[in-house]
């Protein structure tokens, strides 16, 4: 599982302002992953990706890659990566002001969160969910 290694040092330099060195770590993890045979792993690692692009502003990048790794994490059963891919892609519509998009898949994250039980995910959501629905409400 040498992906799971690449990706949290892929994370650690991007908490510490490193994008580019990051961003070579992401693609190293999803290199292993592949290899590995792990959707999981390839899901992580493209979703690192994604954020990596939405930052900056690359946003139909970021949104495919969103996309195919929610894919891969429904493929993998793993369903707490589906509800944060779900939120990221809320908040990456967010960002473009794609209010009607983001507002459905923010409502998916929480959905499903709820049913995992996911506290932070709940949480997260919904608060997302009040800034969309307060812009709606002052744009009226």
């Amino acid at each position: 599982m040498l992906w799971r290694a690449l990706n949290q040092l892929g994370r650690l330099h991007l908490r510490t302002g490193q994008g580019a060195k990051a961003r070579e770590f992401f693609e190293n993890a999803k290199a292993q992953a592949q290899a590995a045979r792990s959707a999981v792993g390839e899901s992580r690692a493209l979703a690192n990706l994604a954020g990596l692009k939405g930052a900056a502003g690359e946003y139909g990048e970021a949104e495919g890659g969103f996309l195919a790794a929610r894919e891969l994490a429904r493929k993998a059963g793993d369903r707490l990566d589906e509800a944060r891919l779900d939120y990221n892609l809320g908040r990456l519509y967010l960002a473009q002001g794609r209010q009607p998009d983001a507002l459905k898949q923010l409502e998916a994250a929480h959905a499903l969160a709820l049913t995992l039980g996911w506290r932070e995910g709940i949480a997260m959501a919904a608060q997302a969910l009040d800034g969309v629905k307060a812009a709606g409400a002052k744009g009226r």
